[in-house]
């Protein structure tokens, strides 16, 4: 490869042992371009970590332990354990005891159980009623494990109720008799 041919004359700002990268001549220093690949590499260390931590926070476990004593001297202990998901309704029927949400982990639906005590919320956190609820949507929810059942006490919307409301137009027209 021929040396290359400079147009002009180089910079009083450039030193006068220039890098070549990749067998082109280049402007920066090789010591600058190995401390700007160097910060580079801890910067995507950084951004991997911070995902990490930020799916880890969005499944976050939370233990309760309640430990009651009797008058026969005997304790008994219940421990709850809290934790959140994020998924999409699957299914949902109005008089059932379950909700099916399909995860972003699972494919498939998992079906959670809930109570007259579970709330729905919509992104700003008013209260939502639960003839509002449809298949499809994209929901945040807080569980509790009791035995081998999920039991569901929050659901909060992703999207705010106005979203899914369907506007229909009904167009009349008349003929003159």
């Amino acid at each position: 490869m021929p040396a290359p041919h400079l147009i002009g004359p180089r910079p009083a700002s450039a030193p006068a042992e220039i890098g070549i990268s990749r067998g082109y001549p280049s402007d920066i220093p090789y010591d600058l371009l190995q401390a700007a690949s160097r910060r580079l590499g801890i910067l995507s260390l950084l951004g991997a970590v911070s995902a990490i931590a930020l799916s880890t926070a969005f499944a976050q476990d939370t233990s309760t332990t309640t430990t009651t004593a009797g008058t026969t001297g005997v304790s008994a202990s219940t421990s709850t354990s809290t934790l959140d998901g994020t998924g999409t309704i699957t299914t949902y029927t109005p008089g059932s005891d379950y909700i099916s949400f399909r995860t972003e982990a699972s494919t498939t639906p998992v079906k959670y159980y809930y109570t007259k005590s579970t709330t729905i919320l919509d992104p700003e956190g008013k209260t939502v009623e639960w003839s509002m609820l449809r298949p499809d949507m994209p929901v945040r929810y807080t569980y509790v494990k009791d035995g081998d059942r999920m039991v569901i006490s929050k659901i909060t919307l992703t999207k705010p109720v106005s979203y899914y409301e369907k506007t229909s137009t009904t167009t009349t027209t008349t003929t003159p008799p």
